[in-house]
């Protein structure tokens, strides 16, 4: 993402609270806690990354969300369960079989088989597009169990 940032010369604002969102004409007015900004388009990026659900099954607590990971390959360990197969759960699976380790993902649906447009349905291009660089390669693709369909009631 900094190298995005860097190379478009994207303006960041970080430690900014969206307090709201109004449209005005073709514009839309952000009111924000460091003031006001405008813009022609939004696109609200935020996703649950930041806010791990995770107490939505008995021993969640034994599991590590994955924004709590600072460095993947310093986690212990040759095999790992990945749950939830959207967009950090597939860059968890993928950054951990590139790394050398053998992965289980285990999600609701099955977004990596769809190219539908909304994002909490799919996999974005870029992540697609990892997937299936890393299952061309077949020692890298038998080292990860997609596990479709499939909710978590509890970690044991």
């Amino acid at each position: 993402m900094e190298a995005t940032v860097d190379h478009f010369q994207i303006p960041i604002r970080t430690g900014t609270k969206v307090e709201s969102l109004r449209k005005s004409g073709e514009t839309f007015i952000a009111e924000t806690s460091q003031g006001d900004i405008q813009a022609e388009y939004v696109v609200w990026a935020t996703g649950q990354f930041h806010y791990p659900r995770n107490k939505d099954f008995t021993g969640a607590e034994l599991a590590i969300h994955s924004s709590q990971v600072e460095d993947w390959s310093k986690l212990e360990g040759d095999e790992f369960t990945v749950i939830g197969g959207y967009e950090s759960g597939m860059d968890a699976a993928l950054t951990l079989v590139n790394l050398g380790k053998s992965v289980r993902l285990i999600s609701r649906g099955e977004p990596w088989a769809t190219d539908h447009p909304d994002p909490s349905r799919s996999l974005s291009p870029r992540t697609l597009d990892r997937l299936r660089e890393l299952l061309r390669t077949p020692e890298k693709a038998n080292e990860i169990e997609f596990i479709k369909n499939t909710s978590i009631r509890r970690i044991e």
